[in-house]
């Protein structure tokens, strides 16, 4: 029997690199290297997952929001511990407050060191 699962994403094209972002809500926030256009994000993306879970790309399919920044991919015959691998590869996601406590106590350094 093979496992089938449904994992939500959100995409980032047009990034200067492909790589996971991090978690935007539920959804696992992926930058893309590719552009949105001609479906060159979708197989991107699909070309992607696959060899982070080393399955091959016919495996995953996307089920909703091929035209869209949310999307819902179906990835069937990956093993439970290389999806557990692949959410756990996500950096912890900066609140807005943080990151902006961070830039302004490196301002503070950078006035002070002046």
């Amino acid at each position: 029997m093979r496992l089938r699962v449904t994992l939500s994403v959100y995409v980032q094209p047009r990034a200067s690199r492909t790589a996971i972002a991090g978690r935007h809500g539920d959804d696992l926030k992926i930058r893309l290297a590719a552009a949105p256009v001609d479906n060159a994000a979708n197989e991107a993306l699909v070309e992607f997952i696959a060899q982070q879970l080393g399955i091959p790309k016919r495996n995953i399919r996307v089920l909703a929001g091929a035209a869209s920044r949310r999307k819902t991919l179906e990835i069937e015959g990956a093993s439970a511990e290389a999806l557990g691998a692949l959410c756990s590869r996500a950096p912890p996601v900066a609140t807005a407050r943080r990151r902006a406590l961070d830039v302004a106590r490196k301002k503070r350094v950078q006035r002070g060191s002046r």
